[in-house]
């Protein structure tokens, strides 16, 4: 079987999956508006989320959650009783995350652990070099384009 067809189930489950979680959803809240569906808070978390734990790698985004959702709550219950209600204070965390991360770790959190991460692929990818595609050196050296004798002339 083909690549191609894996990929469709896949999204085909994950499209119905998704329109049974948003109809769930609907009938919870009742209406549906852009405001109650997607924030901006709730943007800026999912990418958070993936760029905490580690773009790129599979148990990244899921470490990072792990990591940022309890945190997220933990500010926001703690912080309630102060001034706005703590509504802020999550956001900051959230800016502060993102700076640090930038600076200290641009890997994620998953960049600490080392390959544990990474697809299966990934080592595949890498050769008998161990280096990975994107390494220096491991590109091969470009052909040119210069039209030559046909394959197989004489």
């Amino acid at each position: 079987m083909g690549v191609t067809r894996y990929k469709l189930y896949a999204i085909a489950i994950s499209a119905a999956l998704t329109a049974m979680g948003g109809t769930f959803y609907a009938q919870y809240i009742l209406v549906i508006d852009p405001e109650s569906v997607l924030p901006l808070s709730l943007s800026v978390l999912i990418c958070l989320v993936a760029v905490l734990g580690g773009v790129g790698t599979i148990w990244g985004p899921l470490l990072g959650a792990v990591v940022l959702i309890p945190l997220s709550e933990g500010t926001r219950v703690y912080l309630a009783g102060s001034a706005g209600g703590g509504r802020a204070v999550d956001l900051m965390v959230y800016g502060a995350l993102i700076v640090l991360v930038a600076v200290f770790q641009p890997g994620g959190l998953m960049a600490l652990l080392g390959d544990r991460g990474r697809g299966a692929g990934a080592s595949a990818l890498r050769g008998a070099g161990g280096k990975g595609p994107r390494d220096k050196g491991t590109a091969p050296d470009p052909q040119p384009l210069t039209p030559g004798p046909p394959s197989g002339a004489s």
